[in-house]
């Protein structure tokens, strides 16, 4: 029998409760949203040495790669690093994969950021921040595979319809932004470890935890006002609490955890 606690602030653990925050670069085993063990803030932000795409040999060859679903390119790039897009540009275009952390800052050239549509691998933290007038991912639509993904204050970004091609990530986090519902992502979907919704003040239904296989070792639901129905989190849920973290915080709508205890 699991039972949880309920109050006007919902919030238990039975262990060290995660603080969201940013990838260091790991993988998405044992830590916190982004990757190993990054703390609150960017004071776990990687420590990029590449802006942009990595310098080949000129090919004369025209034609599309097999396998990429964006724009023609003449030859697929991988990029073996950490990529930060900032005010400083660069082209992208035939990137399919990045083996580091990849993040696009709210500085970032718009045309610069467009022409990631053919990534389809990122196998550290993906992290999109700060896009002011962001409503939508459109440059996303061929990602299919991201170590975790890190979503952060862009209450305008409404439309996350664009990730329905991703079938795997390790953390997610999506934080202070403007969506009504959790995505479901691609059809292959089968969920994460570790979810942490925090500041979604529109956010009022995570119905799509329904179609996810994977149970839940951590997860944060925190200030989503809107949020009165917890029933799809339960399943989720592992059969034994015991080593793992649960936060639910300032989720007034709220009125009983009985769909969550079993």
């Amino acid at each position: 029998m699991r039972w949880l606690g309920l109050g006007i602030a919902l919030s238990f653990a039975c262990s060290e409760r995660p603080v969201p925050g940013e990838s260091d670069g790991g993988s998405s085993s044992g830590g916190e949203p982004g990757t190993t063990g990054a703390g609150p803030g960017t004071t776990g932000e990687p420590n990029p040495t590449t802006s942009g795409p990595p310098t080949t040999a000129e090919t004369t060859e025209t034609t599309a790669v097999p396998g990429l679903c964006g724009p023609p390119c003449p030859a697929a790039l991988v990029i073996e690093d950490d990529v930060v897009i900032d005010a400083a540009g660069g082209d992208f275009t035939c990137v399919t994969e990045v083996t580091g952390n990849l993040r696009v800052d709210g500085d970032a050239d718009p045309v610069v950021v467009a022409t990631l549509a053919n990534l389809q691998r990122v196998d550290g933290t993906l992290t999109v921040r700060d896009r002011a007038g962001l409503t939508g991912l459109p440059m996303f639509t061929c990602l299919q595979s991201v170590g975790d993904l890190n979503l952060r204050d862009m209450p305008q970004l409404t439309d996350l319809s664009a990730l329905g091609s991703l079938a795997q990530t390790g953390a997610v986090t999506l934080e202070n932004l403007g969506i009504t519902a959790l995505p479901s992502f691609g059809p292959a979907y089968e969920g994460t470890l570790k979810l942490f919704l925090l500041d979604n003040s529109q956010l009022a239904d995570v119905s799509a935890l329904e179609g996810w296989a994977h149970p839940l070792f951590a997860v944060t639901i925190r200030s989503s006002p809107k949020l009165a129905d917890l029933s799809p989190l339960g399943p989720r849920l592992p059969a034994s609490l015991t080593g793992q973290n649960i936060s639910l915080q300032d989720l007034p709508a709220v009125t009983s955890l009985a769909a969550l205890s079993g």
